[in-house]
């Protein structure tokens, strides 16, 4: 991993932590929503709120990028005009809220949803950023088309121990799919006999937290809960392992 992308991947970690802690403690200002979604070809603006439950006023710098993400899940950003927030530079005073009008204004024809991030940081002074990453918050910006919808495709199950597989899988959709709305059973098939095995409190976890891009790829790990008789057969006589799932909830609205 490069250092851009350690410091794409610290920053979005920090920006997770300090956005739950500031709502809930009002040690800082945070955002909301985390999420905005335009749909269609001419999508309504969105709103974007700032609130600072702090006694003091903070300086705001706000950046957008178009993101991408590789196989592994690391994700890139490049600058865009695509999104046009209403300011992006200001003072938030102490105990007050702000709402941002954002819209979405590329002519390129959408044929299949784009990604964005919304980075929202404190600065030490107007037009100079700072590096201190405790007050840095990322949202993220989907605009699909009308009607798009992830389409989840396994492309290969392999067994990496007794309690772990490698998948890799492919959302053919043209929507991103979010893996919090995904059901996933392992499978694996011994002369008559269908075992199935369950993924782990922390698998269950970590594989929530996954989010696949419209006409992306992943390699994931699964898993599995340990025990006798709960483990993945390496056995020649076992068949392959197979993965079987459910999207939940898959609408944009």
């Amino acid at each position: 991993m490069n250092f851009s992308s350690a410091l794409i991947f610290l920053t979005f970690l920090v920006s997770q932590i300090w956005a739950l802690r500031g709502e809930a403690s009002g040690e800082a200002f945070y955002i909301e929503p985390m999420v905005i979604q335009f749909r269609g070809k001419e999508p309504r603006p969105a709103v974007l709120k700032l609130i600072n439950n702090d006694d003091r006023g903070v300086k705001i710098r706000i950046d957008i990028f178009e993101r991408s993400e590789d196989i592994n899940g690391v994700e890139s950003r490049r600058l865009t005009k695509d999104i046009k927030i209403e300011q992006n530079e200001f003072l938030l005073p102490a105990g007050k809220t702000r709402e941002l009008s954002v819209r979405y204004l590329s002519t390129r024809k959408l044929v299949s949803e784009r990604s964005y991030r919304i980075v929202v940081k404190q600065i030490d002074a107007m037009s100079t950023p700072s590096l201190d990453l405790r007050f840095v918050y990322v949202a993220s910006v989907y605009v699909a088309p009308e009607n798009a919808k992830p389409k989840l495709v396994v492309e290969s199950v392999r067994r990496r121990s007794d309690f772990s597989a490698d998948v890799r899988i492919r959302n053919a959709g043209d929507a991103h799919l979010d893996f919090g709305n995904v059901t996933t059973i392992l499978e694996q098939r011994e002369g008559q006999i269908l075992r199935e095995f369950e993924l782990s409190d922390s698998g269950r976890k970590k594989l929530s937290k996954q989010i696949v891009l419209a006409g992306g790829s992943r390699n994931i790990t699964l898993e599995t809960v340990e025990g006798p008789d709960r483990a993945l057969s390496a056995a020649p006589s076992a068949g392959p392992l197979t993965l079987r799932f459910e999207i939940r909830n898959i609408t944009l609205d």
